[in-house]
């Protein structure tokens, strides 16, 4: 990056900060303040939680659901989608005086979510998260059911394949959270082979 001076390229990367705190990039130390700029994206609003709900998941919550959905994710669109998946899963939205019947966190909703994949996809989905390169022909050598698993995940919206085979996870918190398995709810044995 240092020897970048005039070159046509252009570097996308993300920061989380803590407590609103603004430290300088690395790429501003190195690139120099004139060649960096910043964007800072702020939590979803209400109505972007409404619209993200209904385009992603088909799901057209009451506002005030919406509200206590975007107040108890913070505006997070992952953590909204998460919940979001909850409440449909729940077969609904709670009553107006229950509360949202979700864990306390993202990774309590992750787990929850892998829970309901059979013990297949699970099994499939931990040899994915422990290869550096997972595709649909090496899964299929380590499960003998591997397809099934695979197209079970995929239906789920918690990987996906490209053109040639090869298996990304949805968010990397779907790969995380998968491996650490003996933390989340037991729906069955997984075991590889």
């Amino acid at each position: 990056m240092r020897r970048l001076r005039d070159e046509p390229v252009l570097v996308l990367a993300t920061r989380r900060l803590e407590g609103g705190l603004s430290a300088p990039l690395e790429l501003e130390r190195i690139l120099g303040d004139e060649r960096v700029q910043q964007l800072r994206v702020g939590p979803l609003s209400l109505g972007g939680v409404h619209e993200l709900l209904v385009a992603r998941l088909g799901l057209n919550a009451s506002r005030s659901t919406l509200v206590r959905l975007q107040e108890f994710a913070g505006g997070n669109p992952f953590y909204s989608l998460e919940i979001g998946r909850e409440l449909i899963a729940r077969g609904g939205e709670p009553a107006p005086a229950e509360g949202l019947p979700v864990p306390g966190s993202v990774r309590g909703l992750v787990q929850a979510r892998l829970a309901r994949l059979s013990p297949v996809a699970r099994t499939v989905l931990l040899a994915a998260a422990a290869l550096a390169r997972p595709t649909r022909a090496i899964l299929s050598q380590l499960e003998e059911h591997a397809d099934a698993g695979l197209d079970e995940a995929v239906a789920a919206g918690l990987v996906g394949l490209s053109n040639s085979e090869r298996v990304r996870f949805a968010h990397s918190l779907f790969a995380s959270v998968h491996t650490s398995r003996r933390r989340w709810p037991s729906a069955g044995a997984c075991t590889l082979g």
